[in-house]
């Protein structure tokens, strides 16, 4: 269990920064320079807490790959080479918010989801954005979790 928490905090960590570099590009492709500015700063945040809580130190790929698809057997490959790019992207340290394979990438992924409604491609759908998407961080039901094990030291101390 300790394991599985390790890897999803650290998956929660790193993919944030997808949802961040995606933001920067819708807010790019629409001209809102405000909102640049606002989201290359998330993204140094960003990078701080991933230093900060060395979410890719000593992180096994392939343990974590493992239990990803044992908990989900028709993973699409698509999606795995997605987040293996990403991975690789962020561990050469690079510019983010200047990096051309990131702004492929991300602009990609979006499209193989998205088709013919992907904002960087589709002006009316980029007109529609509110200014920020997909920035919710993955929790993973902690919140739930997190009361349930409440509950269970509760009546553990009642006993």
């Amino acid at each position: 269990m300790q394991d599985l928490v390790d890897h999803a905090r650290r998956f929660h960590t790193v993919i944030h920064g997808a949802a961040l570099v995606y933001n920067l590009l819708l807010a790019r492709k629409s001209g809102r320079d405000g909102m640049v500015a606002e989201y290359e700063d998330r993204l140094a945040q960003w990078r701080d807490e991933l230093n900060a809580t060395a979410a890719l130190d000593g992180w096994s790929r392939t343990e974590w790959w493992a239990t990803i698809q044992r908990q989900n057997p028709r993973l699409r490959l698509i999606t795995m080479q997605f987040v293996n790019r990403w991975l690789d992207l962020i561990g050469s340290d690079v510019d983010l918010t200047k990096n051309r394979a990131a702004s492929e990438l991300i602009s990609t992924r979006e499209r193989q989801i998205k088709g013919g409604r992907a904002r960087l491609v589709n002006q009316s759908a980029l007109d529609r954005w509110s200014g920020g998407s997909g920035l919710g961080r993955h929790d993973f039901r902690w919140l739930i979790s997190r009361g349930h094990l409440a509950d269970l030291y509760a009546a553990r101390a009642e006993s």
